[in-house]
């Protein structure tokens, strides 16, 4: 699925993720795979219940990290495509 700056995403109700100072660890329920995320990846999933869009999450990491603004937007949206693709995060809405 293709997501854009516009799209709404959450955490699927079908994992477990436990931030572990800074890091995290995620627990797909219904196939048993475990992935770690590193500080920029647990980040990104932490803002997906902070923020309404990716273009908001984008606007965060910028307040974090000294990063030129359209290649943080790119690998944001790959990231979040990624997790999309393995039923970790869910489109709410992807309105262009």
């Amino acid at each position: 699925m293709n997501i854009n700056a516009n799209s709404q995403l959450a955490l699927s109700d079908e994992v477990l993720f436990q931030d572990l100072a800074g890091e995290a660890a995620v627990l797909h329920l219904k196939t048993e795979e475990y992935f770690t995320l590193n500080e920029t990846g647990t980040l990104a999933v932490n803002l997906l219940s902070e923020c309404e869009s990716v273009r908001e999450m984008c606007d965060r990491f910028l307040e974090e990290y000294e990063i030129e603004p359209t290649q943080l937007e790119q690998d944001l949206l790959n990231y979040l495509d990624e997790l999309v693709s393995k039923d970790i995060v869910i489109v709410k809405n992807s309105e262009v």
